[in-house]
């Protein structure tokens, strides 16, 4: 029967043709067989070499011919087994043939990418498409060879490169079937690294090809900050539920998986931080017509321009440079971040010592009431007062409109020392940094120095009522006896006012000095690069401020000794006013002559600081001995902490004698 007309070259495609493989305008002519020399033996067999050829190049289009077809079983276009042909005519044939199935694949892949398919695999689609024009104009060279005596060896040799590009572009539409943007690339990038110089050539143009969609998202994300990506192909996710106030941290992340493999991790982190750096510009700091300036002697038009893999990593540091030091330079200049950081240093962990030595003197009569009894307005006066009274009266007024009261749930017991707070307003955009999290830890860190200071200006006001008391009892008539029993229980009042007063000043000043001061340095001589970098340099001086101050799981142990020394100094404190009171009361009693009544003298043996000193000594002790369990794997810091503490080594040899007289007071094992 006939056969229909070869296909001739009649798809047109936008863009510049890909070349696939070098096809000759024409083909050569075939060359004439010499005079007087025999003609080989035919392997044809009667069937006419040039029907043979004519059906192949159907084949090569995927049409059955009348010899030539594809057979079920085998899966491949073979010559009808009827047919009497030699060997070497069928393996040639069927291995041009393999054209035609590959040829198949990738017309199908090319024609499954339609507009509403995903914008990587309709360039796929596209570049698939430009090697089909390739291959249809060596069909038509081909046809139009056939009149100068193509022979099948010819053919093979003028569709081999053809047939190993054809091959790997089958494996592509195979391979790549459900994949979609980085995926896709990075399959593709994969696939093309093999080798051969033909079919890698063929595959960095695929690459090429799909990779412009992404080049573009990358280029208006990191531009504009919009995320053109309408079917999820791009490797930065928007979550629009997210409220602005979580832009940065929660609204934009990144899939690892759509990262190209080509692409490093550190290269798309900073992608995702330019855009997210544009859209925080715009959005939390205001600046709606804020574009990403060009570079001298750029286009002002495209001031970033993504264009290849080769300038992809030149391209996105540049502009995330310049992005990133735009935004820091709003978060320091205009919206004064430091100053923020600084004034909640000053307020809430009480660096600003006269300031927190005046609130102190003023709230002392109000914070010593029961907690229930402590109100928000009446403690804002105090603190308004104390900043009129101090050097805070000359810091920035928008840091003191910024400084406020919190005044916890009271529990039961507690008094308004328990339950009082500093507290700092922070606003968009410097909420990005001074985040809820942040200033929990600002606040715990207020309540554990702001006990502190509380018990170092209980034992001051001790050690004034101390000499006031002393010198009103010089002007009493007393007897000799027992001003000597009075005498001995004040001294050793004094002692151990001394003592507690020498451990929490040392206290105070390796919190001040060696973790709020040195944490500060580190915080302030921070390289802030861009946002992240300020985030991550605040977060570390956080984690040392708790770390230092004892605030962290792995120091609760110190943390509950040093409490329960500051539970025995406010003990020591309300026993010395019950001293104080007794012996007053002792002298005020009602026996006529202003003297003591010596049948009341043992009242004073109530009140012994013996048993304070004990308790004392041995917690001091204890805290040392959990200093030096902590010391060898946290730096020198502790180390000298536990040295100012125990200078002397009175502690160490007062902890080593009690643990032998303990040992000592044990009973023999039993023996059999």
């Amino acid at each position: 029967p006939d056969l229909p007309p070869p296909l001739a070259p009649g798809i047109s495609m936008p863009g510049p043709a890909a070349t696939l493989t070098p096809v000759p305008a024409a083909m050569p002519p075939a060359q004439p067989r010499t005079p007087g020399k025999p003609p080989r033996p035919s392997a044809f067999h009667g069937l006419a070499e040039e029907r043979v050829i004519r059906e192949i190049i159907y084949a090569m289009q995927g049409i059955n011919g009348h010899y030539v077809k594809l057979r079920e079983d085998t899966g491949r276009y073979e010559i009808d087994p009827s047919v009497a042909v030699g060997r070497a005519v069928r393996v040639l044939t069927s291995r041009i043939c393999d054209l035609g199935l590959y040829f198949k694949i990738v017309e199908k892949a090319a024609e499954a990418h339609f507009e509403k398919s995903p914008l990587t695999r309709q360039a796929l689609g596209a570049a698939l498409r430009r090697h089909l024009q390739e291959y249809y104009r060596l069909i038509a060279l081909l046809d139009a060879a056939q009149a100068d005596g193509l022979t099948l060896r010819r053919l093979l040799v003028w569709t081999a490169d053809a047939l190993d590009a054809f091959r790997m572009l089958a494996a592509v539409a195979d391979a790549t079937q459900e994949l979609t943007g980085g995926v896709l690339l990075s399959a593709l990038w994969q696939l093309s690294r093999r080798g051969d110089a033909g079919p890698e050539a063929a595959l960095q143009g695929l690459v090429q090809a799909v990779l412009q969609p992404l080049l573009a998202m990358i280029d208006a994300w990191m531009t504009d900050g919009r995320l053109q990506d309408p079917y999820h192909e791009f490797f930065v996710l928007c979550d629009p539920t997210v409220p602005l106030k979580d832009l940065w941290t929660k609204m934009y992340t990144l899939d690892p998986q759509m990262v190209p493999c080509f692409m490093p991790m550190p290269v798309a982190m900073k992608v995702l931080r330019t855009g997210k750096s544009v859209n925080f510009i715009r959005q939390c700091c205001e600046e709606t017509d804020w574009i990403l300036p060009p570079k001298d002697g750029e286009d002002t038009s495209r001031p970033v321009a993504v264009s290849s893999v080769a300038n992809l990593e030149n391209a996105v540091d540049l502009a995330w440079r310049r992005t990133s030091k735009q935004l820091v330079s709003l978060l320091m200049d205009k919206y004064k971040t430091l100053d923020h950081a600084l004034a909640i240093r000053r307020y809430l962990l009480l660096a600003q010592g006269d300031f927190v030595q005046c609130l102190i003197d003023l709230a002392t009569k109000e914070l010593s009431q029961d907690a229930g009894e402590v109100y928000r307005h009446n403690m804002i006066s105090l603190v308004d007062h104390a900043v009129r009274q101090s050097n805070a009266q000359y810091h920035d007024t928008e840091m003191l409109e910024r400084l406020d009261v919190k005044i916890l749930t009271p529990s039961q017991g507690e008094v308004g020392w328990d339950v009082f707070q500093l507290d700092y307003a922070v606003t968009p955009p410097i909420d990005v940094v001074f985040t809820p999290d942040a200033m929990r830890q600002y606040h715990r860190a207020f309540s554990f120095l702001w006990r502190l200071r509380r018990v170092s200006h209980s034992l001051s006001q001790c050690w004034g009522d101390q000499v006031a008391f002393n010198h009103q009892l010089r002007r009493q008539s007393i007897s000799v006896r027992q001003m000597g029993t009075i005498q001995m229980t004040l001294h050793s009042c004094y002692l151990l006012r001394n003592e507690m007063l020498h451990w929490i000043q040392n206290l105070q000043s390796y919190v001040l000095y060696e973790v709020l001061e040195h944490s500060w340095q580190g915080f302030t001589s921070s390289s802030f690069v861009d946002l992240d970098a300020i985030v991550a340099s605040h977060e570390v001086y956080l984690t040392r401020l708790q770390e230092g101050a004892f605030l962290t799981p792995k120091r609760s142990l110190l943390l509950a000794a040093i409490h329960r020394l500051l539970d025995l100094v406010m003990t020591f404190v309300a026993t010395q006013e019950n001293i104080h009171a007794s012996i007053t009361a002792e002298h005020m009693a009602p026996a006529g002559s202003g003297v003591f009544d010596t049948d009341r003298a043992t009242l004073l043996e109530r009140y012994s600081i013996d048993q304070l000193s004990s308790a004392f000594t041995q917690q001091i002790g204890e805290l040392l001995l959990a200093l030096d369990a902590v010391t060898p794997g946290h730096g020198p810091e502790l180390r000298y902490l536990s040295c100012r503490l125990d200078y002397n080594e009175f502690y160490s040899v007062t902890a080593s004698r009690r643990r032998r007289r303990t040992r000592m007071s044990r009973p023999p094992p039993a023996t059999e």
